[in-house]
């Protein structure tokens, strides 16, 4: 693939899509910058990216796999291959420091054991904005696109748990007129 391919694949907003006409995610945000500053850059995409990782970060410092998710996941460590001085030093800073507060608790042994035996072994987890819910890793669209149908199971491809979807069905504003269905016989 030639870099004018990974070019015209860019979203309006900046950042670049995991598929054509998706919206944009911070990995392959990151990695056609990346594939950019490694051979001829071409400088309104490159502008254009930074900004939209730019403002993508929280103020925890980290991103979120997509501005749909409300955590600062490991994508952090991915937008943090570009270079402090195309990124920005301030940026850059608060990434760095984001990621080195990250202990990785949840896979030493004494994490696991510590769950085992409080019995928080559950093997589900909600499937919302595009990420799992139990470790935050980002979902393939496809694989959201199931777990919102329902048809078979989905499992995470990170902590492999269980997906299930609950959509926010917001309680209607006077719910004491609605009668449960009975079936008359």
């Amino acid at each position: 693939m030639e870099i004018n391919s990974i070019i015209r694949l860019q979203n309006r907003d900046g950042g670049w899509p995991y598929r054509t006409g998706g919206g944009s995610w911070t990995e392959p945000t990151a990695l056609a910058l990346l594939a950019q500053l490694a051979t001829t850059a071409n400088a309104p995409s490159v502008e254009a990216g930074l900004n939209w990782l730019r403002a993508g970060q929280r103020q925890d410092g980290g991103w979120p796999p997509s501005p749909t998710v409300a955590q600062s996941t490991w994508v952090t460590a991915v937008a943090m291959l570009l270079p402090h001085e195309v990124m920005g030093r301030a940026h850059y800073e608060r990434g760095l420091d984001w990621l080195m507060g990250q202990t990785g608790q949840e896979s030493t042994f004494v994490y696991k054991l510590r769950n085992e035996l409080l019995g928080n072994t559950t093997g589900v987890a909600e499937a919302r904005n595009g990420a799992c819910m139990a470790c935050f890793m980002a979902l393939r669209p496809q694989a959201m696109a199931q777990v919102r149908r329902g048809e078979e199971i989905v499992t995470c491809d990170n902590c492999n748990r269980i997906l299930y979807y609950a959509p926010s069905d917001p309680a209607p504003a006077n719910s004491g007129s609605i009668q449960p269905k009975v079936a008359h016989t």
